[in-house]
């Protein structure tokens, strides 16, 4: 009650003073990705080039605080102890919820122009760790967070609403990792309207995978996006591409299950449940064809023992996805695909593989012997792909990988590299016998930087926002009247930079890295990571 009375004056007190600063309209938006390790904001400007009458989004700043919202959230076990199951649960406290915030605010504040702070639009989305908290949390805990934030002096960003901060819906975040994807490589421009050198190519499509879910957003061909033409009946059949990059065009699906970690522990349960109905000799010991040979691990009191068989363990990953179209021998054999008990169209068109997609598969060209896919990195065929699991999965853990797991790749941590052999097997069957790549395709490219930029979802949405608003208010900075440069703080800052903040009941302090790993660096982020797995990078990166 105290924090709704308290928001309702904020808003009534807004309404007034809005009014009175609109003299500067901002052309900065602020985007926070709001994962299950912390909050990363990024800062873009809208510049516009008055001679070619272009405008385009450039990335300002991002910077991260290693405290996750979830953290705030009030779990049933810390009040069992009240009287009554109806009691409310404890008030949150605004001023603790928002306090490892202002730093990434006031860092902000340093790169955007202070006549600027006033009008810059704020947007929180939080991603599939919030995901997991019932609804009612959620939002007592953006209330507090919402409240903490405007009681504090040093908070600027003064048209920030309530409504800014909400939980991204995994759709969303599919389409706008395509429309950032689409923007870096130059196929579409700031208004979303496709570039007509490109347009006969088609938009990319998208796919990210993290350790709690994973996303894909492509255009059908079936899409109204592509319109048809038959100007004589004997006359050709045509396509062409409508001018314009729509969500509605796009089939974009979430699948929350579907992230690495919680697939390979539905696998791992598994097993289990076939060893116990089984009642085998081996006690507590249960044969793993998706681990490297000789390597073993604890799951719920067995032993998970690394057999390094990649056929074998493809056939287990196939028992227990939800789809109607596979085939143990591994053909797809339908034109119809359901991955998670959705069914989605045929694929089409060309696609981007990101996160996971890449830096897993990017270990299993190193790691693998296999030739093909060295020398067609990174746009392999899914048949290369598919042999080379048998070299990896194969190798022996002592006396081999063991020996080089400090520095076994690029983007492999220690402690990832014993589940590169599982996810490499996943990752290719998912997208074979899942979303249907052809054996022979090589429509996927895989990466995570294009054109030296991020490819993430917060750039899209931040283009996709402007787009929308783009009827609303035609104003965004121009190349020809910016202010001067001696004004601008921070200006032409292209790299993330790290504000490290913790809570006194939280320790979780990473070395900074755009996607929470620092080549030759060691670190551990607290077990928030195994509890409340996410999309983002920071929480999944491997």
């Amino acid at each position: 009650m105290i924090i709704s009375i308290a928001l309702l004056q904020y808003h009534c007190i807004h309404a007034y003073s809005s009014r009175q600063q609109n003299e500067f309209i901002s052309p900065f938006r602020i985007i926070i990705d709001g994962g299950s390790t912390g909050s990363r904001l990024h800062i873009f400007e809208f510049e516009h080039d008055d001679e070619n009458d272009i405008t385009s989004c450039i990335r300002r700043g991002s910077t991260k605080a290693y405290v996750p919202l979830t953290a705030f959230a009030r779990l049933p076990s810390q009040f069992h102890h009240l009287d009554s199951s109806d009691s409310p649960p404890p008030p949150l406290n605004a001023t603790h919820v928002a306090q490892h915030l202002l730093p990434l605010f006031q860092h902000a504040a340093e790169i955007i122009p202070t006549q600027y702070h006033s009008t810059t639009s704020v947007q929180y989305q939080a991603t599939a760790g919030m995901r997991l908290l019932d609804y009612e949390e959620q939002e007592a805990v953006y209330d507090a967070l919402f409240l903490g934030l405007i009681q504090d002096s040093t908070f600027v960003f003064e048209s920030m609403q309530r409504r800014d901060i909400a939980t991204l819906s995994g759709d969303l975040e599919a389409f706008y990792g395509a429309v950032a994807a689409n923007y870096i490589q130059g196929l579409i421009d700031a208004e979303l309207n496709i570039n007509e050198e490109h347009a006969h190519h088609g938009p990319l499509g998208a796919l990210d995978m993290g350790g709690a879910s994973m996303q894909i957003g492509f255009v059908p061909s079936h899409s109204t996006l592509y319109t048809t033409s038959e100007e004589e009946c004997d006359a050709p059949t045509t396509t062409t591409i409508s001018n314009r990059l729509d969500e509605d065009n796009f089939f974009s699906q979430s699948y929350l299950a579907y992230g690495v970690d919680q697939f390979r522990e539905r696998l791992w349960d598994s097993w289990i449940e076939e060893h116990e109905r089984e009642k085998t000799c081996s006690a507590n010991i249960i044969y793993d064809p998706c681990s490297f040979r000789g390597y073993e691990r604890m799951w719920k009191g067995y032993v998970l023992h690394g057999t390094g068989e990649a056929n074998e363990c493809t056939k287990k990953v196939k028992n227990i996805m939800d789809f109607d179209n596979i085939s143990l021998d591994g053909e797809s054999p339908s034109s119809s695909f359901k991955v998670g008990g959705v069914v989605h169209p045929q694929v089409s068109g060309k696609f981007l593989g990101m996160a996971l997609f890449f830096f897993t598969l990017d270990c299993l060209r190193h790691l693998s012997t296999h030739e093909g896919l060295k020398k067609s990195w990174p746009n392999p065929s899914i048949l290369e792909l598919t042999e080379s699991l048998e070299s990896l999965c194969s190798r022996h853990w002592q006396g081999d990988l063991v020996n080089i797991r400090h520095n076994s790749h690029e983007y492999t941590r220690e402690e990832v590299l014993p589940e590169r052999c599982f996810e490499s097997v996943y990752l290719v069957t998912l997208l074979r016998d899942g979303f249907g790549f052809a054996q022979d395709s090589r429509d996927i490219t895989f990466t995570y930087l294009l054109n030296g930029d991020e490819v993430e979802w917060s750039m899209g949405m931040a283009i996709a926002s402007f787009a929308a608003d783009k009827s609303k208010s035609t104003f965004v900075s121009s190349n020809n009247n910016m202010i001067p440069r001696s004004q601008e703080v921070g200006r032409g800052i292209n790299k993330s930079q790290e504000v490290q903040t913790t809570l006194e009941d939280t320790d979780v302090v990473v070395p900074h890295h755009p996607y929470g790993y620092v080549p030759d660096q060691n670190f551990t982020v607290d077990n928030r990571c195994d509890i409340l797995k996410d999309v983002s990078y920071f929480c999944t990166f491997r």
